[in-house]
């Protein structure tokens, strides 16, 4: 699908007419998509998606006049022509719109076949509508197609907005975009690909969707998706784009992405991220011939403060935990994460023996204090396992195995203590 197709099909969706969207093919015209307003006036419409358009005039309510039809088409001619339809109120006239699509190389490609919809004619008469502004309102189709589509679309030339619609207006904050330079509307990290995407397709050159930032006159950034083509207006070159607001796509990603990576409870790295960043760590030691230390800690006695008060006092032990584990490590050269229940993990880089040593007298240090649980101060012991890279292996998995065997051993000592593999 060309990228004016894609532009013109999220046109039409939007609107309440039935539209018809024919695409050029060898010396005929192929049904390239039907909006939902027309599958709803004919479901029977629904089967034709890329057959021959006399076949679509043979399923619609259109095929009492398919000779009048066939020859609009085959001029491909912006026309409206009158064409008798059957209600179950009786036969009434409506105009067909048919509005050729021009491509950047001056071909007719495309043609958008619009009229009424069965809602639209129904309302029509439901509120005495004369079949004058009934034909009147038909021939301002493709128009409305614009102006009501719920998504921005921006004509510009020369980097100036020459048309947007309105919903373009409203969303950027301001009365009117006419005028102004569409870079002006784009954060600076956006300006040069911007810039130079505007510059191409000005040449004429076909161009995949993009994704930019925006930012509103309230100063609020709107993460878009660009889908631009080359297209004359007013009688001049020109760009149209459409501008699909992804700002809730892109939150919900980050979102998705963080509960892949973070644990929920603690907000610290989970198992998965932990393991990467080492293993990272890991390969950069490797080249700089650096030692790292792989810390497995765990709280001793967690089990009797669950069975004791309840797995909610135990998630708020695990939070407590977490907090005074934090205020122990150098953020610039230490991962800490968790891995699972009680068992916590840190992976300290570019150290020493005696470095990871004082690591860990001050990780023991920060237990001292009890932890208040609910309304009762509870004391536990902290024990802690350490394995260094590469004397006690150079893989990850390897790395945290050695460690968690020391802890056990730290634990067997009657634990508030670490000890090396």
């Amino acid at each position: 699908m060309s990228i004016l197709e894609r532009a013109v099909i999220q046109t039409v969706d939007s609107t309440t007419d039935a539209v018809i969207l024919l695409r050029r093919e060898a010396k005929d015209w192929i049904v390239a998509h039907i909006n939902t307003s027309a599958t709803e006036r004919e479901p029977r419409l629904a089967k034709a998606h890329g057959r021959n358009w006399r076949s679509v005039l043979g399923l619609a309510e259109l095929s009492s006049q398919r000779e009048v039809v066939h020859q609009a088409v085959r001029k491909a001619e912006s026309t409206g022509l009158s064409v008798h339809i059957g209600l179950p109120y009786g036969t009434h006239t409506i105009t067909l719109k048919i509005v050729p699509i021009q491509a950047e190389t001056g071909a007719y490609t495309h043609l958008v076949c619009t009229y009424p919809s069965q809602w639209s004619i129904q309302a029509a008469m439901r509120e005495d509508t004369t079949v004058e502004s009934l034909l009147q309102g038909s021939e301002r189709a493709y128009q409305r197609l614009v102006e009501s589509c719920p998504i921005p679309i921006i004509v510009h030339r020369n980097f100036r907005i020459t048309y947007a619609n309105p919903i373009a207006a409203k969303r950027l904050g301001v009365a009117t975009l006419r005028g102004a330079n569409i870079m002006d509307f784009f954060t600076p990290s956006s300006h040069n690909v911007i810039g130079t995407r505007i510059e191409r397709l000005s040449k004429g050159d076909s161009l995949p969707t993009v994704e930019a930032t925006l930012v509103s006159r309230t100063g609020e950034p709107i993460d878009v998706e660009i889908t631009s083509i080359s297209m004359m207006y007013d009688g001049a070159p020109a760009v149209l784009s459409l501008v699909q607001d992804i700002t809730e796509k892109k939150k919900n990603i980050r979102t998705l992405e963080h509960l892949a990576y973070y644990d929920p409870l603690t907000e610290l790295p989970n198992r998965r991220l932990l393991r990467e960043r080492t293993i990272t760590a890991l390969s950069e030691s490797m080249e700089s011939q650096q030692m790292v230390v792989i810390f497995f800690m765990d709280l001793d006695g967690f089990k009797s403060i669950n069975d004791s008060y309840g797995h909610e006092a135990g998630d708020d032990a695990l939070h407590e935990m977490a907090l005074r584990l934090r205020t122990c490590i150098d953020p610039s050269r230490d991962i800490l994460g968790r891995l699972a229940g009680d068992e916590f993990s840190i992976t300290r880089q570019r150290t020493n023996i005696e470095d990871a040593e004082e690591l860990a007298k001050s990780l023991l240090a920060s237990f001292q204090d009890p932890i208040r649980v609910g309304s009762t101060d509870v004391r536990v012991k902290l024990s802690i396992g350490l394995s260094l890279f590469p004397k006690d292996g150079t893989s990850y998995d390897a790395l945290l195995r050695a460690a968690d065997t020391a802890m056990y051993v730290a634990k067997q000592g009657g634990g508030q203590a670490y000890a090396w593999h």
